[in-house]
């Protein structure tokens, strides 16, 4: 077995940030794809969650075969890059992938990882540092001294995640799936970067990951996301507590959206472009949105 990741020769950088950079590298003859960690950024913590996630997502799905997309074999990895097959495709525009493709992923992944035995999820858990989530978003967001939302949305944010966390349930999750991380051959879809893949994200929250996070930053895109949204839950069907999970994962989006905007360059996302005001009022409006939906009384 080959397991000598020294022997590279890159042939192309395909794409890379701050935090990462993928190229096609010629490996013992073969073509692969190799992601390396940026020094100084990221380092060994995030190649292992990403092998841990293609070996957990692998095992789970060995009998999963209505899968809507394939996800490349994990070939090799070590403390600063990962080593995977090599996918002869492209990234396809979000126009590009059809409405379908996205509401059955979510479905069929839904309906295959479902469980009769009910678990609570990451949410619902305190983080190493003894903070449940709302206490994460409430310290980061207080850290930045600024008013980057009306204290009363804030709040009644916070309070909301407190007292609803527990109606998330926990199920294996991809936690990026975006058109960002697919690869398109001309005939099948390929899931990419599972370094946020674990198996206790709350139910919904892959698609309103990827449909509020391009509603607030691709505003065009909302009608569109708000059907495919649609589509996910009459196939699923809604429960009495879904509007409230949902409404759970958008407020955790929303702020987050906040802090990675403020905080661009960081470890952990993506996000280059400044926290500007046009964003920030789309976010919060987006939360007086869900309250009213919800016909919470919080004193809004």
């Amino acid at each position: 077995m080959k397991n000598d990741a020294a022997n590279l020769k890159t042939i192309r950088v395909i794409r890379q940030n701050h935090r990462f950079a993928v190229s096609e590298v010629d490996w013992f003859g073969e073509r692969v794809f190799c992601k390396q960690s940026q020094p100084g950024v990221t380092g060994k913590d995030e190649i292992l969650r990403e092998a841990s996630g293609l070996r957990t997502f692998d095992k789970l799905t060995r009998n999963f075969n209505d899968i809507p997309f394939s996800v490349p074999k994990l070939l090799h990895y070590d403390d600063m890059k990962i080593l995977t097959q090599f996918i002869d495709g492209w990234t396809p525009e979000l126009a590009n992938v059809p409405d379908d493709f996205f509401a059955q992923s979510f479905v069929q992944m839904d309906r295959y990882f479902r469980s009769q035995k009910r678990r609570r999820s990451r949410w619902s858990q305190q983080n190493k540092d003894g903070e449940y989530i709302w206490q994460k978003l409430e310290r980061i967001i207080s850290g930045f001294n600024l008013e980057v939302i009306p204290p009363e949305i804030f709040r009644a944010s916070l309070e909301f995640l407190r007292d609803n966390h527990s109606l998330c349930e926990a199920r294996p999750m991809h936690a990026d799936f975006t058109e960002n991380n697919l690869l398109y051959d001309g005939d099948r879809y390929w899931l990419v970067d599972f370094e946020s893949f674990r198996d206790d994200w709350p139910r919904w929250y892959d698609v309103v990951n990827f449909t509020y996070n391009r509603e607030m930053e691709r505003p065009e895109t909302a009608k569109r996301m708000c059907n495919i949204r649609r589509l996910v839950i009459e196939q699923l069907g809604e429960e009495p507590t879904t509007q409230r999970e949902i409404a759970c994962i958008k407020i955790v989006r929303g702020l987050s959206l906040i802090i990675e905007h403020m905080t661009i360059g960081g470890r952990n996302h993506a996000a280059i472009v400044p926290l500007d005001d046009v964003l920030r009022q789309r976010i919060i409006t987006s939360f007086y949105e869900v309250f009213c939906q919800l016909d919470d009384k919080i004193g809004l």
